[in-house]
């Protein structure tokens, strides 16, 4: 018969043996080539105390490359390969299974699995709540996962990703959004990294709430890039660096500033035209006779005078 197997080729002489005693029961088989080396063999042992089947397979130089085999005892079974490079590293797999007593003295079993690969199809369950399914997804209850998690789509506590951001909604009575946050990047150029939208359909009176001090601090801190502080000895609700803007009323019990002025009119690009306050100076000497001028009054502030 033509055989495109290796060892066939090589193989000279074939030979089985059996081998029996008091103690042990053996069954061989095994190829020879034309020197007489061994190319590939099997062999069946059977003691009292354990089971082993083997097979090894040798190369023309009468080097071990393949060995693979079970071995069984009452409370061990171990299914084995392994195979040797031709520079002598060694890969193996190994499935053990085998019970035993805890340090308590309590029966175990257990398993174990050991290869540089292991691949397991079809439907895959631990303990009936962890789950590998067939398209590659798991489902699995009380995760408590460490290292880097990616995700571009999914759902965390009340929160959806979406396009990159977190997404979080209630709902009023009818179903509409009444309350959102969203976190990430802004999908708009009038969103915000963290936007908030809300409206009194339900709970809830802020949108965005900060309670806290710390002195040298703030509960809310913004700045368009300069990076400055509040002193050491106060603490603020709000600190703000930069232009601020308020369209609307502003109450206050208390306001110090180093200037002020009266808003003329507003331009398109977001600056404004005004009317500065005006600043006599620091003593008697600066200040003009008030029974000679006249006073030049917009939206509550001196921004002007003239001379009788």
């Amino acid at each position: 018969m033509f055989s495109t197997d290796r060892t066939d080729a090589l193989a000279y002489k074939y030979a089985t043996f059996f081998d029996q005693s008091d103690k042990m029961l053996r069954i061989a088989a095994a190829n020879f080539d034309s020197n007489g080396n061994v190319l590939e063999a099997s062999s069946i042992i059977t003691t009292a105390k354990y089971n082993r089947l083997i097979s090894v397979h040798f190369d023309e130089n009468g080097e071990l490359r393949n060995k693979s085999g079970l071995v069984t005892t009452a409370n061990f079974s171990k299914l084995f390969a392994e195979g040797v490079t031709s520079n002598g590293l060694v890969k193996k797999a190994e499935l053990n299974v085998y019970v035993k007593r805890d340090e308590f003295g309590n029966l175990v079993s257990g398993v174990t699995i050991k290869a540089d690969q292991i691949k397991l199809e079809g439907l895959v369950t631990a303990n009936g709540y962890f789950k590998v399914l067939t398209d590659g997804s798991i489902e699995t209850r009380n995760a408590n996962i460490s290292g880097t998690v990616k995700a571009d789509s999914g759902k965390i506590g009340g929160f959806t990703i979406e396009s990159g951001r977190l997404n979080w909604k209630s709902r009023d009575y009818f179903g509409n959004d009444s309350r959102s946050l969203k976190l990430g990047v802004s999908q708009t150029s009038t969103e915000g990294i963290v936007d908030v939208a809300f409206n009194a359909a339900t709970e809830g009176r802020f949108g965005v709430k900060a309670v806290g001090s710390n002195m040298g601090g703030a509960a809310i801190y913004a700045s368009t890039g300069t990076l400055t502080y509040p002193g050491s000895g106060m603490t603020y609700a709000g600190f703000f660096v930069g232009p601020t803007s308020v369209r609307g009323e502003l109450d206050s019990d208390c306001c110090a500033s180093a200037g002020f002025r009266y808003i003329t009119g507003r331009n398109a690009n977001g600056t404004y035209t005004y009317n500065a306050g005006v600043n006599w100076g620091g003593g008697m000497s600066e200040n003009p006779d008030l029974d000679k001028i006249r006073l030049i009054v917009r939206g509550g502030i001196i921004v002007g005078y003239n001379n009788e």
